[in-house]
């Protein structure tokens, strides 16, 4: 497990101070991404007194060990179609009990991969809670993290739930060039897909925790990686206004290869985003090598009857597994990430917080002592070069302090 370490930012009372600091003790040690595997199998079946009636429809639930839990319930409306890269819409209601026993579809994805994984109908939550019957428990609710390409909300919490005596919410959002393309074509302010994604979950927690236990005025919003940098985009978004009140930040930095010159500016979620000039430029070079440019009589059409393995394969420069050699930058085909898109984004929290246009709310952030390990010096040269390149003109601070012969390997 990662090791976070952790800088307290701002936070407002003592008895606040102290719940908070536990929670964030809580994530640490249960892993904040919630990926261990229980040893016991759960039922599907739902169980006795899991029943809950939710904005959307009836569901019912599973309980093991102690803990209530509720997977795949759809947030919003599946973003295919006419849906897709459009803001996120509220579900369809259903009229009978929904059974919500196994997690909903992750999203589109292809990390490392020659084939796509999951589906473009990918918005649903999962909730776990005390099956004591308590209510007003502080809620927690996690971001995953994976570079904005990768990953889920469909790990276990159950142990932060019962350990901590509280309601855990996890779900999932767009991702890669399905959660953040920005086209001219798509909107003025197209682009920022996964954070409205998240946006929306989190306004699912503010209407429907409570039915769980959950009280939606003590809400902690929390992720590691990019779960950690989309904690410090909620922060800075002015319509993540009032969804939560604190958030924990966990090696929240962005890379170099989404705008950084160098790791002082990547700490604390204080480097620098695409502006949506830069993101149109990359979506129009998207849309020509996908075929939908100059000359196409609807882009947003074209786009939109894509097939996700077309799109994916395309933004990863044609691989299908691609990670990041696309970007912003000249040549880039397609924004991976969040960029100020004139409404979810406005400025970096850097600029937020320099200008007070942030929402005031409490926080931890610190980093994982082991994070961004992929693609790390493995000879002394590259070890040079990776310093040089991180730290710009304090490159040779860092060498004086951190020397190659005061450790086993240059990956260390």
């Amino acid at each position: 497990m990662k090791v976070p370490r952790v800088t307290l930012l701002w936070v407002g009372s003592a008895a606040a101070l102290a719940v908070f600091a536990a929670a964030a003790v809580l994530v640490a040690s249960a892993g904040v991404g919630a990926r261990a595997a229980r040893a016991d199998t759960p039922s599907t079946a739902c169980a006795p007194g899991t029943d809950v009636t939710i904005g959307s429809g009836p569901i019912c639930g599973m309980s093991v060990n102690g803990t209530n839990e509720w997977f795949g319930i759809p947030y919003a409306a599946p973003p295919v179609g006419a849906l897709r890269w459009q803001p996120p819409q509220p579900p369809a209601p259903w009229p009978t009990t929904l059974q919500a026993t196994q997690f909903g579809s992750s999203c589109t994805q292809s990390f490392g991969t020659t084939t796509l994984l999951g589906s473009e109908n990918c918005l649903f939550v999962n909730v776990w809670a005390p099956a004591d019957g308590s209510t007003g428990l502080p809620v927690l609710v996690h971001i995953h993290g994976g570079g904005f390409v990768f990953g889920s909300g469909n790990g276990d919490n159950s142990l932060l739930s019962s350990t901590g005596h509280e309601v855990v919410v996890s779900f999932n959002y767009r991702l890669g060039i399905f959660g953040f393309l920005a086209d001219r074509a798509l909107g003025p302010n197209s682009g920022d897909y996964g954070l409205q994604d998240q946006q929306a979950a989190l306004g699912w927690v503010q209407s429907n925790i409570a039915d769980f236990g959950g009280d939606p005025s003590n809400v902690t919003i929390y992720g590691e990686s990019a779960g950690g940098s989309s904690v410090c985009d909620e922060i800075a978004s002015p319509t993540a206004q009032g969804l939560f009140e604190r958030g924990i930040s966990v090696s929240g930095e962005y890379n170099t290869l989404l705008g950084s010159p160098n790791s002082l500016e990547q700490q604390d979620c204080k480097s620098q985003i695409p502006t949506k000039a830069q993101a149109f430029a990359a979506g129009k070079n998207f849309a020509a090598a996908a075929g939908c440019g100059a000359g196409t009589s609807d882009v947003a059409s074209c786009l939109r009857n894509l097939s996700a393995t077309t799109a994916q394969t395309v933004a990863g420069g044609g691989v299908v597994g691609g990670f990041f050699p696309v970007g912003y930058q000249d040549g880039g085909q397609g924004t991976v990430g969040p960029t100020i898109n004139g409404t979810t984004l406005t400025m970096t929290l850097r600029q937020a917080l320099a200008s007070g246009n942030v929402n005031h709310v409490q926080v931890i952030a610190g980093t994982d002592r082991d994070e961004n390990l992929v693609g790390t010096a493995t000879t002394a040269a590259q070890y040079q070069s990776l310093v040089d390149t991180q730290y710009g003109p304090f490159a040779s601070q860092v060498l004086a302090k951190y020397p190659l012969s005061h450790f086993d390997n240059p990956g260390v």
